[in-house]
């Protein structure tokens, strides 16, 4: 939200050079004065409803990616225990137990930074992290699945 007020005042700044250079190098007069000053805030407003948009969008896109990326995340967990579990099913089908264990261990961890960046309002990063991992699991769940091993939740 700070990034909301430097983004006005910015705008603002912006409007009132650039309209300076179109006034008249006379005196303004009252009239001309107060549609300066209603345009500014105009724009101003509309500006700062554009950004609250943007960051409730944003927002609502980490929010739902947390949800999808966990819920995957559970499954792909459960899966790799089944395959640890049966390590030569696994080596059968090509499956690297130790590669997908360390996998698994390193999407949790990013899960947990992804989380906690959300956590902390930032949400565009959040939303990237978590964009990113929800492929790399979706990637995972895939070639164990192929490999015949599924969650069992």
């Amino acid at each position: 939200m700070k990034y909301l007020k430097v983004v006005a005042l910015v705008l603002v700044a912006a409007l009132v050079v650039s309209c300076a250079a179109q006034l008249p190098q006379k005196e303004l007069d009252y009239k001309q004065t107060t549609a300066l000053v209603k345009t500014l805030l105009e724009t101003a407003t509309k500006a700062k409803d554009a950004a609250v948009a943007n960051v409730e969008t944003v927002k609502n896109e980490a929010a739902t990616l947390v949800t999808d990326v966990q819920a995957a995340f559970a499954t792909v967990k459960a899966e790799s225990a089944a395959a640890a579990k049966d390590a030569r099913k696994a080596k059968k089908a090509g499956i690297d137990v130790k590669a997908v264990t360390a996998q698994v261990a390193a999407e949790e961890t990013a899960i947990a930074t992804a989380v906690a960046a959300n956590d902390a309002q930032d949400y565009a990063a959040a939303r990237d992290q978590l964009t990113t991992l929800k492929a790399e699991i979706a990637q995972l769940q895939a070639s164990l699945e192929a490999a015949g091993f599924t969650a069992s939740l």
